[in-house]
């Protein structure tokens, strides 16, 4: 009895385990996507930002620096989607791990239920009196 307690801790433990990791996922890929959407803008205005050559040295100097800064920020958001990435495929190893050990758990709870519901019966059986023959 006290072993099928334990176990049905346990359980709950993973359970609440299971949970954590799978928010952990969707926050993780909401982000990812969050990332991708901010870098496929960053690369619509570096691609829409053009410098004329009829513009004064003063403008094509800002808007030089000012595609330098887009360029770094791409740059940095490509590094932040591999990041994640690694990120959610770890996530993802842990979230089948858990799901391996509980289901470990409950298939030992469910074990012990069927041996206790055995033991009962054949208590049950054993503590009748035996048949007379006659």
């Amino acid at each position: 009895m006290l072993n099928k307690k334990r176990l049905k801790n346990l359980s709950i433990i993973k359970q609440k385990k299971l949970m954590g990791q799978k928010a952990e996922i969707t926050t993780l890929d909401n982000e990812f996507e969050k990332n991708k959407n901010n870098k496929e803008k960053l690369k619509k205005i570096l691609n829409n930002t053009n410098i004329n050559s009829t513009e004064s040295a003063w403008d094509m100097k800002e808007k030089s620096q000012y595609k330098l800064k887009l360029t770094e920020q791409i740059y940095i958001s490509e590094n932040r989607e591999k990041f994640l990435a690694i990120e959610m495929k770890r996530a993802k190893t842990n979230l089948g791990k858990l799901i391996k050990e509980k289901e470990i758990v409950d298939e030992k709870i469910k074990l012990l239920a069927q041996l206790e519901k055995d033991n009962r019966e054949n208590q049950y059986i054993n503590s009748m009196p035996p048949k007379k023959n006659g």
